[in-house]
């Protein structure tokens, strides 16, 4: 029931092809422009081809005035009749205004009023609420309750009071698609006009080289409207559209005359919040100010498509018949934008157009990146509204070549009105291997005569990558080496999991000791890392840097990256009897981790000691006895750089004496003297000692070996009487070896004594008894008790039994 619209796009032509289109059809001859001024060259067409379409201006097309919000609409005091030939529509609060004996008409033009044909043709005003008493010509009237009487001026149709609830304009939609539509115009090229000022006449000269039938838009701004009393010349063929963008603010207040074609000139005012019109002024064309207040003007030759609106200008019924660029838009997220390597995403494209569509594509070129695919989840409409795509396809990405997803619709004749296209939806998984990642992804929607893009992203970021180290000095963390000691090794492992992007760096402060020192580090590192080597610093730090070989490294659960040998030697100048440690650590980003501690001991010896008696560890003997042994045999291993010392703190016994000890067995390096031993004495200490021989600074001993056999003879006399005692043990009355800081101590042995020899008759016991009793005789029922007196001499070498018969 609208009127219907032409829309234009850009189409390439040649310059022989251009002359013959328009070089006939100019109804004007380009002026020359004043240099120096804002004058441009004459413009050259670049096409802007027209094809038919529906209503661009959706459903508020038909209206000469169209108001998303309030309006205030009123007579002159010098005007018998003020009016809007066509239709109005307004969405907010609309106030007729109109002075005493004045009137204020609507649709006077419409088919159906006295002035033009018989017939009903729509609906000539939609005022929800309001004030006033319009009069209307024709067609049907939706209006609340507010609105006063509606005047019938000629053929007018049925009057609804219902407006609030039932009005057939959705405004809130209607103004998007205006708003949509202003800003689409904006970005079109505006290469196909050009303008110009000339100072002495104070007229601004508007130029389309678009031959009839085609379009042109000019952005031009709102500084250049500030001459005072000045004209606007739009100059174009018959037939040709022309479309005036103006930029900034737009104060018009200053233009007194505009000459153009109503029917073929539109001004987009969308940049802007309110519109100044000079109250005098006869304004040809379409004004499009979706967002502004419309004031002042006389007449307005043409529909005004604005927010509010607060005028006496009358507007006439010259509805735009021109061009309008047919305006795609797309819109492509991300969801979610970020994700950790591992997990997914998508991208959902979602596009329409403003106007007729014969034929449009979707691309989507898909970029590689290693561990990502993508997968055309849907192309599908999800709701009633929605326009399906004829067909889509998908091609994925290699290393090599980028994929894509293309969709094509495929209109066909007469094509699709203000379409919205099904959602399409494209899924994006990634590995545990991507590396750090930015995806960007432009998709375009385009038509033969326009294209539109869009662009999301996702931020792809791997976990941090799991990193460990250990360190072992020749295979174990703790050693006891020798001094010296040439062929030693720390070694380092390095171990981690995940995705490398950086250098992995290891550090070890090495230890500093007495006789130590390093050689050249050996390194071998996994495939997919390189490295120059480690280096040992002046002050004995280690330091070691690998990096991926290419843009990362992703490497599974727990695999070793890197193996380091550090060599190191001990002179014979160590220290003795001394340790050092250390550990390592490595790093990668903000993250560091240490290694276990290793020790190593230095000429750190181990000595031990035993003890027998007689071959045991307890005898028993009799006295007086000869012939026992106490031995005495100290084990050890390591380096050795002092006397052994042996000491023995010998038990004191009634009777037991010792004899000369004996020496054998000494390990190769020491050496004995006569007087390697002082003479044991009962109760007393006996020493040992067995210096390093001539020459001989220390001893290596590999394993634990006897070091030197000791023998003690002792014996013991007849004075010495039954009982024990003992030898060895820890401590001062102990028994001990040591050597280069090293003391063990030795077990403890035990010796009874308790047996005798045969007694010499001279020696043997002699024994008188005597028995007595109290009284000789004793009557039945009496009692009576003996005394027995025994004497001794002799020898007693075993208990003395005494026994008595009694008499029965």
């Amino acid at each position: 029931m609208w009127s219907k619209l032409t829309k234009f796009g850009r189409v390439r032509v040649g310059a022989a092809a251009l002359t013959a289109a328009i070089g006939s059809t100019l109804p004007f001859t380009l002026p020359a422009f004043q240099q120096g001024a804002s004058a441009q060259s004459s413009p050259s067409y670049s096409g802007m081809g027209c094809v038919s379409s529906n209503a661009d201006f959706g459903d508020a097309t038909p209206f000469t005035d169209y108001v998303a919000g309030s309006a205030t609409l009123y007579t002159s005091s010098s005007s018998y009749i003020q009016d809007t030939e066509g239709a109005i529509a307004v969405g907010g609060a609309v106030n007729f205004t109109v002075a005493p004996g004045k009137y204020f008409s609507v649709g006077i033009r419409l088919p159906g009023s006295y002035s033009s044909n018989p017939g009903l043709a729509g609906d000539s005003l939609i005022a929800p609420n309001g004030s006033g008493s319009p009069i209307v010509t024709a067609g049907n009237v939706w209006v609340g309750s507010g609105v006063g009487k509606v005047q019938n001026g000629g053929h007018l149709g049925s009057v609804n009071r219902s407006a609030t609830e039932s009005t057939p304009l959705n405004f809130a939609q209607t103004t998007q698609l205006l708003q949509n539509e202003s800003n689409g115009i904006y970005g079109d090229s505006p290469s196909q006009a050009s303008y110009g000022f000339d100072n002495a006449s104070d007229t601004l000269t508007i130029m389309s080289a678009a031959p009839p039938g085609a379009g042109s838009v000019v952005d031009i701004p709102d500084s250049v409207f500030s001459h005072k009393n000045m004209t606007v010349d739009v100059k174009a063929a018959s037939g040709a559209s022309v479309i005036i963008n103006v930029t900034g603010g737009s104060d018009m207040s200053d233009v007194a005359t505009v000459n153009a074609s109503p029917q073929y000139t539109l001004w987009n005012f969308g940049q802007a919040s309110s519109v100044k019109l000079a109250p005098t002024v006869q304004w040809r064309g379409t004004i499009l100010a979706p967002y502004a207040l419309l004031t002042g003007g006389a007449q307005i030759e043409g529909s005004v498509y604005v927010q509010s609106l607060k005028s006496i200008a009358e507007t006439h019924l010259d509805l735009y018949q021109g061009c309008v660029p047919t305006n795609l838009f797309i819109s492509k997220t991300s969801n979610p934008s970020s994700i950790t390597s591992g997990q997914s995403s998508s991208y959902t494209i979602n596009s329409s157009a403003s106007g007729t569509v014969i034929g449009v594509t979707l691309t989507d070129p898909l970029m590689y990146a290693p561990g990502v695919t993508y997968q055309l989840l849907s192309f599908a409409t999800t709701a009633s509204n929605q326009t399906a795509w004829t067909n889509c396809s998908f091609v994925p990405p290699t290393s090599s070549t980028p994929g894509e997803v293309t969709c094509k619709y495929l209109g066909g004749e007469g094509g699709v009105t203000n379409p919205e296209f099904a959602p399409v939806v494209i899924g994006v998984t990634t590995a545990p291997s991507t590396p750090t990642t930015l995806l960007t992804n432009t998709a375009t929607l385009s038509s033969p005569i326009q294209s539109v893009s869009s662009t999301a992203k996702i931020t792809i970021t791997p976990p941090p990558p799991s990193l460990s180290i250990g360190k072992t000095v020749d295979g174990v963390t703790q050693i006891t080496l020798p001094a010296p000691s040439l062929s030693n090794n720390y070694r380092l492992t390095v171990q981690g999991s995940g995705v490398f992007q950086g250098p992995i760096t290891v550090n070890d402060q090495l230890p500093s000791y007495v006789g130590l020192s390093y050689g050249t580090p050996a390194v071998s590192v996994i495939s997919g890392l390189a490295t120059s080597g480690c280096s040992i610093s002046a002050s004995n730090l280690l330091a070691c840097s690998f990096s991926p070989s290419q843009s990362y490294l992703y490497v599974p659960p727990t695999q070793s990256l890197a193996s380091i040998t550090v060599p190191f030697s001990l002179s014979s100048s160590a220290t003795l009897a001394g340790s050092f440690t250390n550990e390592a650590s490595v790093g990668y980003g903000n993250s560091t981790m240490t290694s276990n501690v290793v020790k190593v001991n230095v000429n750190d010896p181990s000595l031990s000691i035993t003890k027998s008696v007689d071959g045991s560890q307890s005898v028993t003997v009799t006295s007086p006895s000869a012939n026992h042994t106490f031995t005495l045999t100290p084990s050890g291993s390591g380096t050795f750089n002092t006397a052994l010392v042996v000491s023995d703190f010998l038990p004191n016994y009634q009777g037991l004496s010792f004899g000369t000890p004996g020496i054998s067995g000494l390990y190769s390096g020491f050496t004995e003297s006569a007087n390697s031993c002082t003479t044991p004495t009962p109760g007393q200490v006996m020493t040992c000692t067995f210096p390093l021989a001539s020459g001989v600074s220390f001893i290596q001993v590999p394993a634990t070996t006897p070091l030197v056999t000791i023998t003690v003879p002792f014996s013991l006399s007849s004075s010495a009487p039954p009982g024990s005692f003992t030898n060895g043990g820890a401590g001062t009355t102990g028994t001990s070896v040591s050597s280069t800081g090293s003391t063990a101590s030795s077990n403890v042995v035990t010796v009874n004594v308790n047996g005798t020899t045969p007694v010499a008759p001279s020696q043997q016991l002699t024994a008188t008894l005597s028995k007595v009793a109290q009284v000789a005789s004793v009557q039945p029922g009496g009692s009576d008790s003996f005394s027995i007196t025994g004497t001794f001499s002799g020898t007693v070498s075993s208990p003395v039994t005494l026994s008595d018969p009694l008499p029965n």
